[in-house]
């Protein structure tokens, strides 16, 4: 390529120029300055091809450690999961087809492979949760003997989270325990039940490397589930109901998709649609 380049003629790969065209211009003698031999070539050449085999092998073992921590992350969770089928524990999730905070637990239990039964709520009486003295839902009652009943839809998750993460090694009951209710007053005057630690998975520090890579990744963890509980679910409500036309649609599906009766049907359709609009 020096020849072509720059007019000279150079011994094979030898170390030094013969000659050099008394025409050449001021940028290509230059340049040859600047490089000198055919040598000097090479190793530019030679830097440029051990930066490369350097930066390949950086990102080889780049890839190799993100893979074994996903395929570590994933064998962990399959195990989680087998074991609890193979503890039989029971669930039962009493809930509104078309509540998100319902869909949530729907979404968390069908990702893991956690066989449920599920309970339409009619939502006007709520004839099937009357053994609560928690009237909202999601309600999920688990158990193999003794039933425990978890609410809270971010509740039921980390609960549920925390008893596969631990392989069992943690009673049910015992980590129910870890997220106390309590009574409070929010910003309209009403009295709530507020739960502690909801957003947290209740691991000890070997768990809690496996699950994540760094504090920050628990961290942007809880940020997003605090989010989708306090801004997401609210923000479905204007997007579905922005004409009459839109909300009545959307009652007609949640009239469908619940468990209503003919006449609680007709007016949560009509007088909901009118309500929401």
């Amino acid at each position: 390529a020096l020849p072509i380049l720059c007019g000279a003629r150079v011994q094979g790969y030898g170390t030094s120029i013969v000659s050099v065209n008394p025409h050449l211009s001021s940028t290509r003698l230059s340049i040859l300055r600047r490089y000198g031999t055919a040598g000097g070539w090479q190793g530019q050449c030679g830097d440029q091809a051990r930066k490369s085999r350097y930066l390949s092998l950086a990102f080889f073992l780049g890839g190799m450690f993100g893979l074994y921590h996903t395929l570590r992350y994933y064998l962990t969770e399959h195990q989680a999961e087998q074991k609890f089928q193979e503890g039989h524990l029971q669930l039962t999730l009493y809930q509104y087809q078309t509540c998100p905070f319902c869909s949530k637990v729907r979404a968390f239990l069908d990702y893991h492979k956690l066989p449920h039964d599920i309970v339409e709520v009619n939502p006007v009486m709520r004839h099937e949760i009357k053994f609560s003295s928690y009237r909202k839902v999601p309600i999920l009652l688990a158990g193999t003997g003794d039933v425990l009943q978890l609410n809270d839809s971010s509740v039921i998750i980390s609960v549920m989270k925390t008893y596969l993460m631990t392989n069992k090694r943690k009673s049910l009951a015992e980590i129910v325990s870890y997220y106390p209710s309590m009574k409070a007053m929010n910003e309209k005057g009403k009295e709530v039940i507020e739960y502690n630690n909801k957003y947290w998975l209740m691991l000890d520090e070997q768990e809690t490397q496996h699950v994540y890579p760094s504090k920050e990744a628990r961290v942007e963890e809880m940020k997003w589930r605090r989010w989708a509980d306090d801004w997401l679910v609210h923000l479905i409500s204007p997007n579905v109901y922005r004409t009459p036309g839109e909300a009545l649609a959307s009652f007609d599906y949640i009239v469908r998709m619940g468990k209503f009766g003919a006449v609680e049907g007709f007016f949560a359709k009509y007088l909901g649609a009118v309500a929401m609009f």
